[in-house]
């Protein structure tokens, strides 16, 4: 049910709702890893795992530079 919260008077909740299941999953700490293959596993494990991959670069910029 990620993401489907909806309260006209929160707007952020649908977006916080899917920023905490992101960050409780078990490949979260690997984004921000230094091994760009370490990074780049991590993306596919949570895009794998039903996350969109626009949303993890949206919420988390540095995924679109190399470090």
């Amino acid at each position: 049910m990620r993401g489907k919260f909806h309260y006209p008077a929160l707007g952020l909740v649908e977006i916080d709702a899917a920023s905490d299941e992101l960050r409780s999953h078990r490949c979260f700490a690997c984004l921000s890893s230094k091994r760009p293959a370490k990074r780049d596993y991590a993306i596919a494990r949570l895009v794998a795992d039903g996350f969109d991959p626009e949303r993890i670069a949206n919420l988390y910029p540095f995924l679109k530079t190399e470090h």
